[in-house]
């Protein structure tokens, strides 16, 4: 064989091999920056739903409190506060990833407008009766269970 021969012969296996090696390179990048995505979308579902564990237990501690000592309104007032900031702090996160966490959308908005009226009424009712108290015990109910409906929602979706 002649060096012409050599090189026809060659040169197509080298220049297949850099090719290949391009095409792999590029298929690789695209697939680590697609695990990169899914691991940051799985992290930011999983905190949310560690939000959504602590709003649950934030409520029965609340439920718990009127259930065992219901004269103790300082530690009912606790833990209403307790309440209330496990929910702001949800919502908070919510609209910081609001792009990662479009699954909950329409859970997540019921839950803002239901928290917003329920903020609105305790204010405006400083003093609570027994028709303002079951008002209050509604919009607590509708919160609880629009936390409960959201976690339901990443259990199903894992």
């Amino acid at each position: 064989m002649e060096t012409k021969d050599w090189i026809l012969m060659i040169v197509p296996i080298v220049a297949n091999g850099i090719l290949i090696y391009i095409i792999q390179s590029f298929f690789q990048s695209k697939l680590k920056h697609n695990e990169h995505k899914n691991e940051v979308k799985r992290k930011i579902n999983s905190e949310l739903f560690s939000l959504l564990l602590e709003s649950k237990s934030n409520f029965r501690a609340l439920g718990h409190c009127l259930i065992d000592h219901p004269e103790r309104t300082e530690l009912f007032n606790q833990n209403l506060g307790m309440f209330n900031f496990g929910i702001r702090k949800l919502l908070d996160y919510y609209n910081d990833y609001s792009f990662y966490l479009s699954d909950y959308s329409s859970i997540m908005e019921q839950l803002e407008s239901i928290y917003d009226k329920y903020i609105t009424f305790g204010r405006s009712h400083l003093t609570l009766n027994n028709e303002s108290r079951q008002q209050l015990q509604d919009y607590i109910n509708t919160l609880f269970k629009l936390i409960c409906d959201a976690s339901e929602r990443y259990i199903k979706e894992i």
